[in-house]
């Protein structure tokens, strides 16, 4: 009796093991389900300048902006989305880094070596961004983050490691556009974490609606997921036949949408 009741667990477990491994099945683009888009207002285009540190003059070429900025731009086109990303400008500056400084430090000692008459007119035009792109090995890279925004600091700025993802320039604009990761695990913690961080006058900004999703193995664009997908969240798209949104709990393309909605007025 005692042998059966220690190998029953052991059956259950292995079929738990069995049910719940993980599923590594590689990207299909043909299993990605778009509905059918329609667009009746003027696309809004939104201009990009690449500054790019000196030390990265023989790795990262212009080419590779253009890809992410292409890359971008595939994103919103999937996401029926009438917003595109155009790379207007691409130069080497030494920023004079130390290679230690933090987030804001960094911003502000890039400003400097930039300069005001540069960045200025960038920061008054909303259709206007600036991305830095230093080398992955500065210290603000530690904690394996290949990107970074701050809204409250500049709604302009993108801050990028020279080996980041094709998809991360739109993740961190997703960022500029209050759309957000995905909502913690069991309990809906991620409201109340991004409030906190955010100052008071701009928490309206902040809507539960603006996370991203899971769907079957893959994550929408602005997840952590090993496998994401060229789009932004929302319930009427589809991979391997599972949605890849909720409409209360996870609609980021919505959030997109009233950004692009406010550019307009």
């Amino acid at each position: 009796m005692k042998k059966v009741l220690i190998i029953i667990p052991i059956i259950l477990i292995i079929i738990s093991f069995y049910f719940n491994q993980p599923d590594h099945t590689s990207y299909n683009r043909s299993k990605l389900e778009l509905p059918l888009c329609e667009i009746t207002k003027p696309t809004v285009i939104t201009r990009i300048s690449y500054i790019v540190d000196s030390s990265l003059r023989e790795s990262y070429k212009k080419e590779l902006a253009q890809k992410q900025v292409e890359f971008s731009n595939t994103i919103l086109v999937n996401s029926c989305l009438a917003l595109r990303r155009q790379l207007v400008s691409f130069k080497y500056i030494d920023l004079e880094l130390s290679g230690s400084e933090y987030f804001d430090e960094l911003h502000n000692q890039a400003s400097m070596a930039i300069g005001n008459d540069v960045l200025k007119p960038l920061r008054e035009n909303p259709l206007d961004f600036y991305v830095l792109v230093v080398p992955s090995d500065h210290l603000v890279f530690e904690d394996g983050t290949i990107g970074a925004t701050d809204w409250e600091l500049s709604d302009s700025y993108i801050l990028l490691a020279d080996d980041a993802a094709p998809d991360t320039l739109e993740h961190e604009f997703g960022h500029l556009m209050w759309a957000n990761h995905s909502e913690t695990w069991l309990f809906s913690l991620r409201q109340g974490e991004l409030e906190r961080s955010t100052r008071p006058e701009n928490r309206y900004l902040i809507k539960p609606y603006a996370r991203a999703y899971k769907c079957s193995n893959a994550g929408t664009v602005m997840s952590y997921e090993k496998i994401r997908l060229p789009i932004y969240s929302d319930p009427t798209i589809h991979y391997r036949s599972e949605p890849c949104g909720n409409k209360l709990h996870a609609d980021n393309r919505r959030r997109v949408q009233e950004y692009i909605n406010n550019l307009r007025k």
